[in-house]
């Protein structure tokens, strides 16, 4: 989860000063900066890294002083240093409403930006209302219900940041009046680009609170195979993509995500070769075993296709014949003249040649769908050693 969240419920009045919410932030500081707005107000305590308790901040002589109460310690202080950031809940409303479909209306309820309605949410949740709460207290916040109750006409869903204020009482006072509050935690999230973007399910948990049946639809996240092209789709409609190498290779690791699979292994699985092959592993033990099960099954196809040329048997025939030139294929190109196991040398080159084949392959998948491009960058490994490790789980329509 990101520390935004966590840092809006703990912040005072939604303002501190740049480096109180750089230390909140961490490393998400400078790409979520673009919600802070510099205030014409400064603090009166500035935290010191060390130090206990805040240092009280004093304006002398036009200059700004930061002065240890314990110690009469005092630093002279620039006014960027001292001055008061408030966090932008109206922008973060807008980008609620972008990415979750909702038609926007934003609008702020009282002097302050605790409580805004941030607009309707599509017609197939009912069109309901949405407004996000950051309240700190579970008193805070059922004081903050009890004023959207006074303000709205129609059953509505609230959001919060986390959750964690939100009690029983409030869930059943809430509900007196057909509507519910719900974790934007679990609705949306910040991607590599720190764009704020929904989850996978997010439809799902607003239905589920609201008490919706949705229509069935069509899967968020796609990437299979319709003859000459691939629909691939990421929280997105599906688009085509034209077929090339890469893109069963992508397949493969998207059926298996957080399994680590070599390049060897997919290639023997784009190959459709027998399951007595499908090792894949570049070690030499497994490469043996793989070799010896292999040239067991060749034997077992001999035995076969006498059994099948004696009864006629056609279809047989030439599906036996098939599998023999696949693993015969396979146990070739695994082994040198001597029929010596080749070395790690071939696992690089299969590692280069998957993983060209896959870069093309995002370029292609950019053209069409660049959402569904950036998650695959950024989530898979290539090399060697390939994988596909997304932050949650996705359910992909393979």
């Amino acid at each position: 989860m990101t520390a935004l969240w966590q840092s809006l419920e703990e912040v005072a009045g939604l303002m501190d000063v740049a480096d109180g919410w750089r230390r909140r932030l961490g490393t998400e500081f400078e790409p979520l900066r673009r919600f802070l707005r510099v205030t014409d107000k400064v603090t009166g305590r500035y935290d010191v890294v060390g130090q206990r308790d805040p240092w009280r901040v004093i304006e002398d002589a036009g200059q700004f002083v930061a002065v240890c109460r314990e110690t009469t310690e005092h630093r002279i202080m620039e006014r960027r240093d001292v001055a008061l950031h408030r966090f932008d809940v109206r922008r973060l409303a807008s980008e609620i409403a972008e990415a979750m479909s909702i038609k926007a209306d934003v609008e702020v309820l009282g002097t302050t930006q605790h409580i805004v309605r941030v607009g309707k949410l599509p017609a197939d949740l009912q069109s309901r209302p949405v407004w996000l709460c950051i309240r700190k207290t579970h008193q805070d916040v059922a004081r903050a219900m009890q004023e959207i109750l006074l303000h709205e006409s129609e059953p509505f869903l609230v959001l919060h940041p986390t959750g964690n204020r939100i009690t029983p009482q409030t869930r059943r006072l809430l509900g007196q009046f057909d509507s519910e509050i719900v974790a934007l935690k679990n609705l949306v999230r910040f991607d590599a680009a720190h764009k704020l973007i929904t989850t996978n399910r997010w439809k799902i948990v607003v239905a589920g609170a609201l008490k919706i049946e949705l229509a069935a639809e069509v899967p968020l996240c796609q990437f299979r195979r319709d003859d000459d092209f691939w629909w691939v789709a990421f929280n997105t409609k599906p688009r085509p993509v034209k077929d090339s190498t890469g893109m069963p290779y992508i397949a493969c690791l998207l059926m298996r995500p957080n399994e680590v699979l070599t390049a060897m292994h997919l290639e023997a699985l784009e190959s459709g070769l027998h399951e007595l092959t499908r090792t894949g592993t570049r070690g030499e033990q497994t490469d043996k075993e793989t070799l010896r099960d292999s040239h067991e099954r060749l034997k077992a196809i001999a035995n076969e296709l006498d059994d099948a040329i004696e009864f006629n048997d056609v279809a047989a025939i030439t599906a036996l014949q098939t599998e023999r030139e696949d693993i015969l294929g396979y146990v070739n190109k695994a082994t040198g003249l001597a029929g010596n196991i080749k070395d790690n040398a071939d696992a690089k080159r299969s590692g280069d040649s998957v993983s060209r084949a896959i870069r093309r392959a995002f370029t292609e998948i950019d053209k069409k769908c660049p959402e569904a491009a950036e998650h695959l960058r950024t989530h898979i490994q290539t090399g060697i050693d390939l994988l596909y490790s997304p932050p949650e789980v996705t359910d992909w329509h393979l």
